[in-house]
């Protein structure tokens, strides 16, 4: 922390790894917008907003100073975007693998784990403990995402192929 986060510290592969990363994230949004507002489905809304999620992610862990010169020391409540990343990636799983309608149970199972991102969400606003509470709702809960597209893989769903692939690099 401290002088590693300084903008003056990082090194320019790294800021230009971050500047094309963000300018493909932002591409990306921007397509998935205009499809919206094209086709009017519900699943590029969903991954737009998981992708500006992202985009919120990485600046919270590597733009702040790049851009805005803030010499940030305690960033904790901006990492509630990994909390809406959840929420995000959940709504589009659900809606690509049509679990309302396939997998019901796979489907209260997604509800629960938004649910369970919206509670340490909050948990993480009243007591500022973001690092646990972040790690408790996202590392397991990405990992039972893989699973569950695995699974519905597995059981002929053949949209969720491609994006276990997706989700696991």
């Amino acid at each position: 922390l401290g002088e590693a986060q300084k903008s003056a510290t990082l090194n320019s592969l790294h800021l230009t790894i971050i500047k094309i990363f963000l300018g493909a994230a932002l591409i990306i949004s921007l397509i998935n917008t205009l499809m919206y507002w094209s086709f009017k489905d519900r699943i590029y809304i969903y991954y737009t907003a998981y992708v500006l999620s992202f985009i919120s992610a990485t600046f919270v862990i590597n733009s702040f100073d790049l851009y805005f010169d803030w010499h940030m020391q305690d960033r904790n409540i901006l990492f509630l975007t990994y909390h809406s990343m959840i929420i995000f990636i959940s709504l589009f799983i659900a809606e690509v693998l049509q679990t309302e309608r396939r997998m019901p149970w796979i489907n209260f199972i997604l509800r629960a784990c938004r649910w369970l991102a919206l509670v340490t969400a909050i948990l993480t606003l009243v007591d500022g403990n973001y690092f646990s509470y972040t790690i408790i709702a996202f590392i397991p809960v990405s990992t039972f995402f893989l699973v569950i597209l695995i699974y519905a893989n597995l059981v002929g769903n053949s949209s969720a192929n491609l994006l276990a692939i997706g989700v696991a690099l």
